[in-house]
């Protein structure tokens, strides 16, 4: 098969998970598996030698010596992820990298994803005990000592018959944490096992008695999602002078572009880097330390770290409440299916090292990030559309349907701002909660939406202003900000009555006095 033809059979495949119902994914498995034998069996390399697993230290020394073999694909089997920019980090949820050699000292930086398999860990193998139940239809056992990772493979066998899990992964109240259901079983009434996270087993109610019990464990942070269907971007050098991230000691390579099987896109591994965020001084809402130095009050001694698409766990330990960020790309939610899809956030091209007189362009990392809710999974972000150059941006849950022209920067939105368009050069914007179905003109900053402001529209070059607050049954609507309205020494306050159904403008007449109309108010009988 040649790399053509596998790079369509992936995109018809991705096609395929987003056009099935709630955008499920047990319905391409099969066609997937077949995917993997073909990479595995190295017939997709364009007719090159086989498929070789290798080490990056091993892989460049071929590339350096001129030791390729032309067409052959080579799989790099230790590839991790490191980062060097300011406020982000590199976590482990490691995957390998298959390259294709163009000739004798060319690797072609078109690669693919391929699941790293670890090796199985016991945690637990011995009786299982089942007591009496209570008022419920299972019975609810602790194993003592038992944590399971968050996003495991695991295998129960339970008397003898082994269970493969999960097969769908719930976020549910039972021991604050995510319960695991058997494959063919979705109702935990009537499944023969179940295991949550936290080391509980639930079994039915004719289960009571002794059984045996096997519970081994693969910590895989990708348990729902399809690798063969990712593109990427790959450069086995760690240059600096293209990409701001990159580690020249410890770097084995740099992922330059990622789009992944729920089509999400972004210009570096968003599977593995994460970006700092601080709570913004009592709101329930985070933005980075550019926004926060610039209009608002933030907490700099207690920041969390994020993924460009970010949900929380809460969980508690007597009185404390833990939270743990997760990757909101690689989940699954049983009703809603996908939780993050959909989104595309071009590269932004920075500048650096013009002190020196010697300044050159390169890549950086965008640190951009949608932060869902605690305790709710479903939907928590999903088709926003970024242009170039869009960076430091921060988004509560629930985020859709938002779109950036060039060069948008340090804007953070409260939960459920839906369908806002931002022209180019937009920066330092604030929108509270439920702020929708808004259009900016190019190069507004400073500009601040209260809550429930929707269907309003700023021109060009408007900057410091604001528009109060409304309520979810009378929002602030339709006021229309015309061409470069500017708060000077103080922000331009627009009040006004909540729920408006008519058209109200704000702008400069023709003596450069600043006024507020309603068009049909003007029209004489």
């Amino acid at each position: 098969m040649e790399y053509s033809n596998l790079r369509d059979e992936i995109a018809a495949i991705r096609q395929k998970l987003k056009s099935s119902e709630k955008y499920k994914y047990s319905t391409v498995h099969d066609e997937l598996e077949a995917l993997r034998q073909v990479i595995d069996s190295g017939s997709g390399g364009g007719g090159g030698a086989g498929l070789e697993s290798i080490t990056y230290a091993e892989l460049k020394a071929k590339r350096d010596n001129g030791e390729l073999t032309p067409g052959g694909q080579y799989r790099i089997t230790d590839y991790v992820c490191t980062t060097t920019q300011a406020e982000s980090r590199a976590v482990s949820n490691p995957f390998d990298i298959i390259v294709f050699a163009d000739d004798e000292s060319t690797l072609n930086e078109n690669a693919r994803a391929y699941r790293r398999h670890a090796e199985p860990t016991v945690a637990y193998d011995g009786e299982l005990v089942v007591g009496e139940p209570g008022n419920m239809p299972f019975i609810y056992t602790q194993l003592d000592g038992v944590e399971l990772p968050t996003l495991p493979s695991i295998t129960v066998t339970y008397d003898g018959a082994e269970y493969i899990l999960p097969k769908i992964i719930t976020y549910g109240t039972v021991g604050y944490g995510y319960y695991i259901e058997a494959e063919d079983t979705p109702d935990f009434t009537i499944a023969p096992i179940f295991v949550d996270c936290h080391g509980s087993v639930m079994t039915p109610i004719d289960s009571t008695g002794t059984h045996a019990l096997k519970i081994e464990i693969v910590a895989d942070h990708y348990g729902f999602c399809s690798l063969e269907a990712w593109e990427l971007k790959y450069c086995i050098d760690n240059d600096t002078d293209r990409f701001k991230w990159a580690d020249t000691e410890n770097g084995k390579g740099v992922i330059y572009y990622m789009k992944d099987d729920r089509n999400n896109e972004c210009s570096y591994d968003f599977k593995q880097i994460q970006f700092k965020r601080y709570p913004i001084t009592g709101v329930d809402m985070y933005t980075t330390l550019e926004h926060g130095d610039s209009i608002i009050s933030i907490d700099e001694e207690n920041p969390i770290w994020c993924y460009t698409f970010s949900a929380v766990k809460v969980t508690y330990n007597q009185d404390e409440e833990i939270a743990e960020m997760l990757d909101s790309s690689v989940l699954m939610d049983e009703e809603n299916g996908f939780i993050a899809y959909d989104n595309k956030i071009n590269r932004y091209i920075g500048y650096q090292n013009f002190e020196s007189g010697s300044g050159s362009s390169c890549i950086y990392l965008n640190n951009i990030v949608f932060v869902d809710e605690p305790d709710r999974l479903d939907n928590s972000g999903h088709s926003n559309t970024f242009g170039d150059g869009c960076s430091n941006n921060t988004f509560g849950p629930r985020c859709i349907s938002n779109t950036f022209g060039d060069g948008c920067s340090n804007n953070t939105f409260g939960p459920r701002c839906i369908s806002n368009t931002f022209g180019d050069g937009c920066s330092n914007n604030t929108l509270g909660t439920r702020c929708s179905s808004n259009t900016f003109g190019d190069g507004c900053y400073s500009i601040t939406l209260g809550d429930y402001c929707s269907s309003n529209s700023l021109g060009n070059d408007c900057y410091n202003i604001e528009i109060e607050s409304g309520s979810f049954s009378k929002p602030k609507q339709h006021y229309h900000v015309l061409n470069g309205v500017e708060g000077e020494l103080l922000t331009l306050r627009i009040t006004g009555t909540n729920g408006n159904a008519f058209e109200t403008y704000v702008g400069k007449d023709s003596s450069g006095e600043l006024k507020t109309w309603v068009p049909a108010d003007l029209v004489s009988e």
